[in-house]
């Protein structure tokens, strides 16, 4: 069923006979994005950023191997492969070699899926993998930048006496 709207989205979508068609396809695409918000409803990792664009937090939030998955679908979803992204400021830990790995395994997913609905395949299947995919993470210590290094940026840019509102703020912290 699915590989047939692949192909009458491939072959009517331009043709204004065959909108009814194309409109099949539409269906197609709204139903697993209904899917997708019944399975992961209440589900704190799944984030629906817009009709076509979602994230997924794989591992806990105060896990250092835990990341955020971001997918969105092209214009011609599922016959072209979604969108997947590690961009996530969450994800500034992960070293770019370990990113390129994990991107490459859900690359192969999705070449295994392509023509599908995957969305919630890829999901389950990057949750399944997670200690696989970040055995090897050494998380990056330079990637997140203290509050006070912060701080002292904002000083210098503002023209203020960075050390006098540095010892204002710890003061402030810890009375």
């Amino acid at each position: 069923m699915i590989d047939c709207l692949v192909l009458l989205h491939r072959t009517f979508k331009y043709c204004g006979e065959c909108s009814i068609l194309y409109h099949l396809f539409l269906v197609f695409l709204q139903m697993e994005l209904e899917a997708l918000r019944s399975i992961y409803e209440g589900d704190d990792c799944f984030k629906e950023l817009s009709a076509v664009s979602f994230q997924y937090r794989i591992g806990d939030h105060d896990d250092p191997k835990a990341f955020i998955l971001e997918i969105s679908w092209p214009e011609t979803y599922p016959e072209t492969p979604p969108k997947i992204s590690l961009d996530a400021f969450f994800n500034n830990r992960i070293s770019s070699e370990q990113k390129k790995l994990i991107m490459a395994k859900l690359e192969e997913q999705v070449e295994a899926n392509l023509g599908t609905a995957m969305m919630y395949t890829i999901f389950e299947w990057a949750k399944d993998n997670h200690s696989c995919l970040m055995a090897d993470h050494q998380p990056v210590s330079n990637a997140l930048v203290s509050e006070t290094s912060l701080l002292s940026i904002w000083c210098t840019k503002q023209n203020v006496n960075s050390k006098l509102l540095v010892n204002l703020f710890w003061a402030e912290k810890y009375d």
